[in-house]
């Protein structure tokens, strides 16, 4: 498939090594670093999109992000996402619930932790999901 990046239906989940982010833009997509390339981020990542669609991600190449990002270790991915398949909401939902009560203590650090587990319960679509996830008031 190649370089689909572009086909990916923005905010987006990256799911790996038991951790998620949630992006929301290509350029964002695209920028890594070199601790994060050599924890294994990329090791078996996979991107949820705003569509439900499920990508396989596999790092082709990274470069630096001008002088500044070689110095500071910040880096742009070269990327090529495999065959997508559908994803249903509430396997996500379990998915980002089993993660979230994993890491309670990064996700509890503002105290909303149960605030935003009633909200991710109660999300009606992925939107809403990445919402409860990213406010401070969920």
């Amino acid at each position: 498939m190649g370089d689909a990046v572009s086909e990916l239906a923005y905010p987006v989940i990256e799911c790996s090594r038991g951790h998620l982010v949630i992006v929301h833009d290509e350029t964002q997509l695209r920028r890594c670093t070199r601790a994060g390339v050599r924890a294994g981020w990329y090791d078996g990542l996979v991107i949820v999109d705003s569509a439900l669609r499920r990508w396989p991600v596999t790092l082709l190449q990274t470069r630096a992000d001008g002088v500044v990002g070689w110095l500071a270790g910040r880096l742009v991915a070269d990327l090529e996402l495999g065959q997508p398949g559908t994803v249903d909401l509430d396997d996500v939902r379990q998915h980002v619930l089993d993660v979230l009560q994993r890491h309670a203590d990064y996700w509890d650090a503002d105290g909303q932790l149960d605030a935003r587990l009633h909200a991710l319960r109660r999300a009606p679509d992925l939107q809403q999901l990445i919402d409860g996830l990213e406010t401070d008031d969920p």
